[in-house]
This record gives C-alpha cells, sequence and structure tokens, in this order.
C-alpha cells in the first residue's frame, strides 16, 4: 500500500467498524434451551464448537427418521412433528448461523481494530489535517 491510499484505507476501515458495532444482538429463539455437551447456543465459544452443536441438533432428526424408517413409519408422518428440545430443524440451523455470524465478526472487528490503530500511526500531518476539516466542514459550511 502506497502512502497516499492510507488516508482512504483508514476510512474505510473506520467505516466497517462502525458499521460491525451498529448491528443488534441476534435474539435467539433456542436462548433457554442447552444443548447437552455443548451449551447454550448464544454462548458458543468458537466457530468449530457451532459445527459441533448443529451436527448434534442433525443427528438426532436423522436417527429419529431412521428409528421411524425401522418402523414402517413414513417420514413425511413425522416430519411435522420432528423437533429437538421444542425447535424444529430450521430454527436451530438459524440460531447456530447467527451465532457463527456473531463469531466471524467479532473476529473481524479484532483484525480491523488493530488494522485501523497501525494505519493511524502512520497518517502525517496532512492525513490528521484533512481528516479534521472533514469532520468539522458542516459546521464551517453553515458560517
Amino acid at each position: 500500500m502506497k502512502r497516499e491510499e492510507l488516508a482512504s484505507k483508514l476510512k474505510g476501515v473506520r467505516a466497517k467498524i462502525a458499521e460491525i458495532n451498529a448491528k443488534e444482538a441476534p435474539v435467539y429463539a433456542t436462548s433457554s434451551k442447552y444443548i447437552p455437551n455443548i451449551g447454550y447456543v448464544a454462548e458458543i465459544p468458537t466457530l468449530r464448537e457451532c459445527a459441533k452443536a448443529l451436527a448434534k441438533v442433525k443427528r438426532y432428526f436423522n436417527a429419529e427418521t431412521e428409528e421411524a424408517a425401522a418402523l414402517g413409519i413414513d417420514e413425511s408422518e413425522i416430519a411435522a412433528d420432528s423437533n429437538y428440545l421444542g425447535h424444529k430443524l430450521a430454527v436451530w440451523q438459524k440460531d447456530i448461523q447467527a451465532r457463527v455470524d456473531e463469531l466471524k465478526d467479532a473476529e473481524l472487528l479484532t483484525k480491523l481494530e488493530a488494522a485501523e490503530k497501525t494505519l493511524s500511526k502512520h497518517r502525517t500531518q496532512d492525513d490528521i489535517f484533512n481528516e479534521d476539516m472533514e469532520s468539522i466542514g458542516d459546521v464551517l459550511a453553515s458560517i
């Protein structure tokens, strides 16, 4: 990257940080449901644990379908009633995906904040002056 690009890159980084910070925390439909050996979806600490949680939930639904077939019950007969801890598979997938997105945003935010710190450290006096003038430009224009 060239020094001339620094100001625009810094603006882009700050805009992305603001965008991530402006996102509302997801509301989990399964918030009160504890997945054994995993925990609550909203508290899953890593992406790998999210994958394990979804695998565990899907395993339940697949096992139920297999057992129904073994009993001679058609999958379509139980599909409407199928749930795990009171929620359908689609709800679990949506909540786990929301947690994955939340974890990815947190990771990206950490990287963006480090990039902002590095870029800010290398600004020139002209960059600082231009940035300050942009921030008060609307006030000066009204005078």
